[in-house]
């Protein structure tokens, strides 16, 4: 029985050293061209404070600028994304194989590093205990080498209003032209980004991400050459609903859920639970953000008590205005 190598911090260092470069391009370029590759969304789902009926609120993230260089940096730099994502695999694969007793003079072509990797290699736990998620970024380093070698070595690419059309030329014979759109670049990237944050423990996983990547997998399937996983597209959203100051609070939670599942049938949808609590006496408000995690262990009826909810505190979103909330809870409509 082959001996289980430990990743330890050093190799954790290593790792996120050699990709930190790379990891402050992708996202930096994405963010100077309006298109932030981890979005943080307001509250989507609302419930009015008088009546308690829901309104959903369509988020958008845009960014036009009339004479501007910087909504053109991702339709012109598409080859660089592509090569930059691509080299975060290959820097956690070289890591992984170097931590599995590969001399760094035997990896200095790509094509020993896929060979050895689809020999069978002792990945990071985040990765040996998913083997979906393994053979598809083994599936990823071999299917995208190609289209990276002809991007640096060779011109049978192009790049048109951020869609990549790459033909690998690898032994002088040039291979059917494949189409990366932007949407799958920046998929490719957040992808790159995820794993190696969990790998290096930026971030920690949770059943969310989870089914993030996995759909993500499913997004990009054609690019691993593997089934897909059949995950419906995780959405996450804030549910925001309106009470009174008590000394408890009862909310059913399993309205909510049927709610979006009307909606939203073809996705899985998750949501935090944002309360704002309202004083009559002060006529003052607070918010309450109570993270899905919890939501979703409360079962049908989220039951807490005042000062169980104030530890939940959070910041008023921007939209609220507190004397209308007042009125619209506190004060009888006009007959």
């Amino acid at each position: 029985m082959t001996p289980s190598i430990v990743f330890d911090p050093a190799f954790l260092t290593e790792l996120e050293e050699s990709t930190k470069y790379e990891m402050w391009f992708l996202e930096a370029v994405y963010d100077l061209a309006g298109k932030p590759l981890f979005l943080k969304l307001p509250d989507s789902l609302i419930y009015t404070p008088s009546e308690n009926k829901p309104t959903l609120q369509a988020s958008m993230s845009g960014n036009i600028v009339i004479g501007d260089w910087r909504p053109g940096l991702l339709k012109a730099g598409a080859p660089l994304v592509f090569v930059s994502a691509f080299k975060l695999l290959d820097m956690l694969m070289e890591r992984v194989l170097l931590k599995n007793g590969f001399p760094p003079n035997k990896l200095f072509k790509f094509q020993q590093k896929i060979l050895r990797v689809k020999a069978g290699i002792q990945f990071p736990n985040f990765i040996e205990s998913r083997a979906w998620l393994k053979d598809r970024l083994i599936g990823f380093y071999e299917t995208l080498e190609p289209l990276r070698g002809t991007i640096i070595h060779a011109k049978q690419f192009s790049a048109t209003n951020g869609n990549l059309k790459v033909s690998s030329s690898r032994g002088g014979v040039v291979w059917p032209e494949v189409t990366i759109t932007g949407d799958d670049l920046r998929a490719l990237a957040i992808q790159f980004i995820s794993v190696i944050r969990y790998v290096d423990g930026s971030w920690t996983i949770d059943e969310l991400r989870e089914k993030t990547l996995r759909r993500k997998m499913d997004v990009l399937h054609q690019y691993h050459g593997l089934s897909t996983l059949g995950q419906l597209e995780p959405y996450h959203l804030t549910t925001r609903i309106y009470r009174e100051v008590a000394s408890e609070y009862r909310i059913d939670i399993k309205d909510i859920r049927t709610y979006l599942a009307g909606k939203y049938p073809n996705q899985d949808t998750f949501f935090d639970l944002r309360i704002i609590l309202a004083e009559k006496e002060t006529q003052t408000i607070a918010s309450c953000l109570v993270p899905w995690s919890t939501i979703e262990r409360s079962g049908d009826l989220f039951e807490c008590s005042h000062s169980d909810m104030i530890a939940f505190s959070s910041s008023i979103p921007d939209d609220i205005l507190p004397e209308k909330i007042m009125k619209a809870m506190f004060e009888s409509p006009a007959v």
